[in-house]
């Protein structure tokens, strides 16, 4: 795929996710009300929070996928470093979906302050926020395999039907269950689940074989 390729279909796919994320927030606040976007506020606050753990990790893998597409790395070698990064990835995603989780309580007491919506809602939302925060982090390990591959324009037509799923399907989950917190935030665990499982089937096809586990 030639560099011009990618780097339009890169550009296109980012301007198509922000721009949709921006128009969409009017509708969230007509039909969900304000309190429950103060809610759609935070959960994207935490992913914001888990994005700064990221610490680099993301280049790296996408670096040394890179070297290992350019033969400057032997497969054994990559396959370590794949599974070390995994190793850590998994760790920060455990520690944080479950701190978050038993934490779910305090939280919807302490820190958000709603008046209309039930608070037992209001905790079960957090918790799934837990749970989606944790596997959307887990996509950035896959998303940097695929990006050292030079994949951008799959990758990026994948980001622009998650985009689509996350922030215009899930209108269609509200008008059928309802346009409540917990309908929103259940509809974003699938479609989470369902990039995770997307971008881990893609990367692990980039993977090398055993049988290539030989030094150059």
């Amino acid at each position: 795929m030639s560099l011009k390729k990618n780097i339009i279909a890169n550009y296109v796919s980012q301007l198509y996710v922000t721009g949709v994320g921006i128009l969409i927030l009017p509708l969230y606040v007509k039909y969900m009300g304000a309190e429950a976007y103060g809610l759609v506020g935070f959960f994207a606050m935490l992913q914001a929070w888990f994005a700064l753990l990221d610490l680099g990790l993301t280049p790296t893998i996408s670096r040394e996928t890179a070297r290992y597409c350019g033969a400057s790395m032997s497969a054994l070698d990559y396959r370590q470093l794949f599974r070390a990064l995994s190793g850590i990835f998994i760790t920060i995603a455990l520690l944080g979906g479950i701190i978050l989780w038993f934490l779910a309580a305090s939280i919807a007491v302490k820190w958000l302050k709603v008046d209309t919506i039930p608070i037992d809602e209001v905790i079960f939302s957090v918790q799934i926020m837990a749970v989606s925060v944790a596997l959307r982090w887990m996509t950035g390990l896959y998303r940097g395999v695929i990006t050292g591959c030079e994949l951008l324009v799959w990758l990026s037509v994948v980001n622009t039907i998650i985009a689509t799923l996350r922030f215009i399907g899930v209108f269609i989950s509200m008008w059928i269950y309802g346009f409540t917190p917990t309908v929103f935030f259940v509809h974003q665990l699938i479609v989470a689940i369902l990039e995770l499982l997307i971008l881990y089937a893609k990367a692990t096809l980039t993977l090398p074989s055993k049988k290539n586990y030989r030094k150059p």
